[in-house]
């Protein structure tokens, strides 16, 4: 299958634009407001929102390349379908393997205790963050589409 990078990385683009709308709806939804940005910005010292920002961009083109890469060809299914499913893996990373390592990634969260990330998260939280998920790989597949076959040469046609 062909891969197209440049399609890859607007896909990712597209689908953090509707993670990030999905963030920023939540209050209005009655869910509670999830500042990612600030939350990678505050991370690691950096106070800074630009930073926050940044990381957030990249890491939306950095799933879209992901996915293209190494998700897209192995599932069978519609592209809506197979990045539906896509959307769950980084919604797990963060929950399972990230949220447990805040403490040792950031000083200051040393001090709090084991699972305050879903404790001060709470479950709306949670499937909110679920859905902006699911939303940003539904949208993800859907821009990308279907990989499309490698053009075969006329030389081979003939043999």
């Amino acid at each position: 299958m062909r891969r197209d990078l440049g399609r890859a990385l607007l896909a990712g683009l597209i689908g953090w634009m509707a993670f990030t709308l999905v963030l920023f709806m939540a209050p209005l939804m009655g869910l509670p407001p999830m500042n990612v940005p600030q939350m990678l910005g505050g991370l690691f010292g950096m106070n800074s929102l630009l930073v926050g920002w940044i990381l957030h961009l990249m890491i939306g083109l950095a799933l879209g390349a992901i996915y293209v890469y190494g998700f897209a060809d192995w599932l069978p299914g519609a592209p809506w379908a197979r990045g539906l499913l896509f959307g769950v893996v980084p919604w797990l990373v963060m929950m399972v393997i990230l949220a447990p390592m805040l403490p040792a990634l950031a000083p200051a969260m040393a001090k709090m205790p084991p699972g305050f990330f879903f404790a001060n998260m709470g479950p709306l939280a949670v499937m909110g963050s679920l859905i902006a998920h699911l939303l940003y790989g539904l949208v993800t597949g859907a821009v990308y589409g279907n990989p499309q076959p490698l053009a075969v040469p006329r030389a081979a046609k003939t043999a």
